[in-house]
Protein backbone atom coordinates (compact mmCIF):
# COMPACT_ATOMS: atom_id res chain seq x y z
CA UNK A 1 0.00 0.00 0.00
CA UNK A 2 2.42 2.31 0.86
CA UNK A 3 4.21 1.78 -2.57
CA UNK A 4 1.31 2.59 -4.36
CA UNK A 5 1.06 5.78 -2.45
CA UNK A 6 4.52 6.70 -3.24
CA UNK A 7 4.48 5.76 -6.85
CA UNK A 8 1.25 7.66 -6.56
CA UNK A 9 3.21 10.70 -5.24
CA UNK A 10 5.85 10.61 -7.32
CA UNK A 11 3.75 10.57 -10.27
CA UNK A 12 1.80 13.75 -9.44
CA UNK A 13 4.77 15.80 -8.38
CA UNK A 14 5.72 14.78 -12.10
CA UNK A 15 3.19 15.55 -14.00
CA UNK A 16 3.17 19.25 -11.87
CA UNK A 17 6.58 19.73 -13.57
CA UNK A 18 5.83 19.12 -16.41
CA UNK A 19 2.99 20.89 -16.51
CA UNK A 20 4.80 23.93 -14.91
CA UNK A 21 7.74 23.29 -17.70
CA UNK A 22 5.25 23.52 -20.07
CA UNK A 23 3.58 26.60 -19.14
CA UNK A 24 6.73 28.87 -18.51
CA UNK A 25 7.56 31.13 -21.39
CA UNK A 26 9.54 29.83 -24.20
CA UNK A 27 11.89 32.34 -25.54
CA UNK A 28 11.79 30.58 -28.96
CA UNK A 29 8.00 31.05 -28.96
CA UNK A 30 8.04 34.97 -28.92
CA UNK A 31 8.03 36.06 -32.74
CA UNK A 32 11.41 37.67 -32.09
CA UNK A 33 13.23 34.32 -33.00
CA UNK A 34 16.74 34.04 -35.89
CA UNK A 35 14.77 33.17 -38.92
CA UNK A 36 17.30 29.67 -39.43
CA UNK A 37 15.24 29.06 -35.61
CA UNK A 38 18.11 29.73 -33.90
CA UNK A 39 18.29 31.47 -30.67
CA UNK A 40 15.98 33.84 -30.59
CA UNK A 41 16.22 37.54 -29.45
CA UNK A 42 16.26 38.04 -25.48
CA UNK A 43 14.55 41.39 -25.48
CA UNK A 44 11.32 42.78 -25.48
CA UNK A 45 9.69 44.46 -28.13
CA UNK A 46 6.03 45.99 -28.69
CA UNK A 47 5.06 42.84 -31.27
CA UNK A 48 6.31 40.00 -28.36
CA UNK A 49 3.93 37.34 -27.78
CA UNK A 50 2.43 39.23 -24.70
CA UNK A 51 0.39 36.08 -23.65
CA UNK A 52 3.10 33.86 -22.72
CA UNK A 53 3.36 36.17 -19.64
CA UNK A 54 0.25 38.23 -19.21
CA UNK A 55 -2.06 34.71 -19.30
CA UNK A 56 -5.10 35.79 -17.55
CA UNK A 57 -5.11 38.96 -19.98
CA UNK A 58 -4.88 36.99 -23.12
CA UNK A 59 -7.41 34.38 -22.26
CA UNK A 60 -9.98 37.04 -21.60
CA UNK A 61 -10.14 37.47 -25.52
CA UNK A 62 -12.31 34.07 -25.46
CA UNK A 63 -14.46 35.45 -22.96
CA UNK A 64 -17.24 37.51 -24.72
CA UNK A 65 -18.68 39.18 -21.24
CA UNK A 66 -15.10 41.00 -21.23
CA UNK A 67 -14.63 43.93 -23.30
CA UNK A 68 -10.72 42.16 -24.43
CA UNK A 69 -13.53 38.91 -25.77
CA UNK A 70 -15.73 41.86 -28.10
CA UNK A 71 -12.32 43.18 -29.43
CA UNK A 72 -10.28 39.72 -29.99
CA UNK A 73 -9.09 40.21 -32.88
CA UNK A 74 -6.98 43.53 -32.06
CA UNK A 75 -3.58 42.70 -30.84
CA UNK A 76 -2.33 43.80 -27.49
CA UNK A 77 -0.59 46.81 -29.04
CA UNK A 78 -3.32 48.40 -30.76
CA UNK A 79 -4.31 49.63 -27.28
CA UNK A 80 -0.80 49.44 -25.05
CA UNK A 81 1.32 51.43 -26.88
CA UNK A 82 5.12 52.70 -25.59
CA UNK A 83 4.90 56.43 -26.45
CA UNK A 84 6.67 57.03 -23.50
CA UNK A 85 9.20 54.28 -22.69
CA UNK A 86 7.13 52.87 -19.75
CA UNK A 87 6.24 49.29 -21.38
CA UNK A 88 10.45 48.99 -22.75
CA UNK A 89 11.80 49.84 -19.18
CA UNK A 90 9.37 47.84 -17.38
CA UNK A 91 10.09 45.28 -19.67
CA UNK A 92 13.74 45.43 -20.05
CA UNK A 93 14.58 42.41 -17.81
CA UNK A 94 11.77 40.27 -18.39
CA UNK A 95 13.42 36.96 -19.12
CA UNK A 96 14.65 36.91 -15.63
CA UNK A 97 11.55 38.14 -13.59
CA UNK A 98 8.93 36.17 -12.30
CA UNK A 99 5.63 35.62 -14.57
CA UNK A 100 3.20 38.48 -12.58
CA UNK A 101 0.28 37.93 -11.00
CA UNK A 102 -2.09 40.07 -13.03
CA UNK A 103 -1.34 42.82 -15.93
CA UNK A 104 0.23 46.11 -14.11
CA UNK A 105 -2.46 48.92 -14.16
CA UNK A 106 -1.52 50.71 -17.59
CA UNK A 107 -3.11 53.80 -18.65
CA UNK A 108 -4.63 53.00 -22.80
CA UNK A 109 -5.32 56.08 -24.52
CA UNK A 110 -8.32 57.03 -25.18
CA UNK A 111 -7.20 57.99 -28.48
CA UNK A 112 -7.35 53.86 -29.30
CA UNK A 113 -10.67 53.23 -28.55
CA UNK A 114 -11.97 56.81 -30.43
CA UNK A 115 -9.91 55.69 -33.28
CA UNK A 116 -13.15 53.19 -33.90
CA UNK A 117 -16.12 54.23 -31.87
CA UNK A 118 -17.36 57.71 -32.13
CA UNK A 119 -17.89 59.91 -29.32
CA UNK A 120 -20.52 61.63 -30.76
CA UNK A 121 -22.73 58.60 -31.44
CA UNK A 122 -21.55 57.20 -27.96
CA UNK A 123 -23.14 59.86 -26.27
CA UNK A 124 -26.27 60.22 -27.64
CA UNK A 125 -26.61 56.55 -27.33
CA UNK A 126 -26.19 57.08 -23.62
CA UNK A 127 -28.00 60.37 -23.24
CA UNK A 128 -30.77 58.96 -21.08
CA UNK A 129 -29.09 56.42 -18.76
CA UNK A 130 -29.29 56.74 -15.31
CA UNK A 131 -25.89 54.90 -14.65
CA UNK A 132 -24.23 58.16 -13.16
CA UNK A 133 -27.02 59.61 -10.65
CA UNK A 134 -25.62 61.61 -7.65
CA UNK A 135 -27.21 61.65 -4.15
CA UNK A 136 -28.96 65.03 -5.22
CA UNK A 137 -30.70 63.52 -8.56
CA UNK A 138 -28.05 65.25 -10.63
CA UNK A 139 -27.44 62.51 -13.60
CA UNK A 140 -23.93 62.84 -15.80
CA UNK A 141 -24.36 61.25 -19.19
CA UNK A 142 -21.05 58.98 -18.97
CA UNK A 143 -20.26 59.49 -22.42
CA UNK A 144 -20.22 63.73 -22.69
CA UNK A 145 -18.81 64.20 -18.40
CA UNK A 146 -17.98 67.83 -18.01
CA UNK A 147 -14.67 68.61 -19.15
CA UNK A 148 -12.40 70.04 -16.72
CA UNK A 149 -8.70 69.42 -16.46
CA UNK A 150 -9.02 66.63 -13.70
CA UNK A 151 -11.71 64.99 -16.40
CA UNK A 152 -8.63 65.37 -19.05
CA UNK A 153 -6.31 64.09 -17.05
CA UNK A 154 -7.54 61.20 -14.84
CA UNK A 155 -10.77 59.60 -17.18
CA UNK A 156 -10.21 57.76 -20.13
CA UNK A 157 -12.42 55.01 -21.67
CA UNK A 158 -10.41 52.10 -19.73
CA UNK A 159 -11.20 54.14 -16.45
CA UNK A 160 -14.61 52.09 -16.92
CA UNK A 161 -14.59 49.69 -19.67
CA UNK A 162 -11.81 47.23 -18.29
CA UNK A 163 -10.93 45.01 -21.12
CA UNK A 164 -9.83 41.97 -19.45
CA UNK A 165 -12.17 41.99 -16.55
CA UNK A 166 -15.74 40.91 -16.15
CA UNK A 167 -16.69 43.70 -14.22
CA UNK A 168 -19.55 45.91 -14.57
CA UNK A 169 -19.61 49.23 -16.11
CA UNK A 170 -22.41 49.84 -14.40
CA UNK A 171 -20.16 49.60 -11.14
CA UNK A 172 -16.51 50.37 -12.48
CA UNK A 173 -18.18 54.07 -13.45
CA UNK A 174 -19.76 54.44 -10.52
CA UNK A 175 -16.43 53.94 -8.14
CA UNK A 176 -14.47 55.81 -10.82
CA UNK A 177 -16.54 58.83 -10.10
CA UNK A 178 -16.67 58.93 -6.60
CA UNK A 179 -12.56 58.40 -6.28
CA UNK A 180 -13.18 62.55 -6.74
CA UNK A 181 -16.85 63.01 -5.91
CA UNK A 182 -16.26 61.08 -2.85
CA UNK A 183 -19.34 62.50 -1.55
CA UNK A 184 -21.30 61.47 -4.16
CA UNK A 185 -22.35 64.67 -5.59
CA UNK A 186 -20.91 65.56 -9.00
CA UNK A 187 -21.89 69.09 -8.84
CA UNK A 188 -18.32 71.44 -8.40
CA UNK A 189 -17.36 73.76 -6.06
CA UNK A 190 -19.64 71.71 -3.32
CA UNK A 191 -16.40 69.97 -1.62
CA UNK A 192 -13.79 72.78 -1.57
Amino acid sequence: MKARLAVLCFSVVLFAVLVLAACSPNPSNSGSGSADGGASSESWTMESECGSCHVKESESAQDPSTPHGIHSALACNSCHIDEDGKLGKAHEDYKDDPLPEALKITKVSSDACTGCHDTVELAAKTASTGVLTDENGLTVNPHDIPETENHESSVFCSSCHKMHSESSVVDTAQSVCLNCHHENVYECGTCH
